[in-house]
């Protein structure tokens, strides 16, 4: 029912981008159907159009960046993860995603200082956290990755005792 629901409102809104095509919100929502429908390459031309009509369009910038994430395409996320950022710097969410982004890279050190940047934002982000230990405890910061895993778990996170188990770092 909602993949019928996600077409009908798919084709309306390519109707509608015919009748308005300098409306850059219909692009955008375009896109947002296009993902939800699981078409990352329809989604990514619908936000590039967006951000064309639109290039301050911070919404935009951090889903086609979503969207580049699930193809892996993380230097291209981190590209729209950084446009993201000067459009809307006090949005914890989005170097919490741009740190996980660089993680992936292997780029933890730069990782870690974004999710430094979410945890400031947003104190009680049980992700920042827990993926701020990851990156620790790779880089061998034992200490610092059972800190941070704790205080995740601390707020909520259960997940954060079951990697301090896997790791061995439960009774550290």
């Amino acid at each position: 029912l909602k993949l019928e629901y996600n077409q009908k409102a798919l084709s309306t809104l390519l109707e509608l981008s015919a009748l308005a095509p300098t409306d850059a919100k219909i692009y955008y929502n375009i896109g947002l159907l296009y993902d939800q429908l699981g078409d990352t390459v329809n989604a990514q031309l619908a936000y590039k159009k967006s951000l064309e009509l639109k290039p301050d369009y911070e919404a935009a910038y951090l889903n086609r960046a979503n969207a580049y994430t699930d193809i892996g395409d993380f230097h291209a996320a981190i590209e729209d993860y950084n446009k993201a950022i000067v459009l809307q710097p006090e949005n914890a969410d989005i170097y919490c995603l741009r740190g996980q982004s660089k993680s992936t890279l292997e780029n933890y050190q730069e990782a870690i200082h974004d999710f430094n940047e979410a945890i400031a934002l947003s104190p009680d982000d049980a992700i920042s956290y827990s993926s701020r230990a990851l990156c620790k405890y790779l880089l061998k910061d034992q200490e610092g990755a059972r800190a941070d895993w704790m205080k995740a778990g601390s707020l909520g996170y259960a997940r954060a005792y079951d990697f301090l188990d896997g790791f061995g770092l439960l009774a550290f």
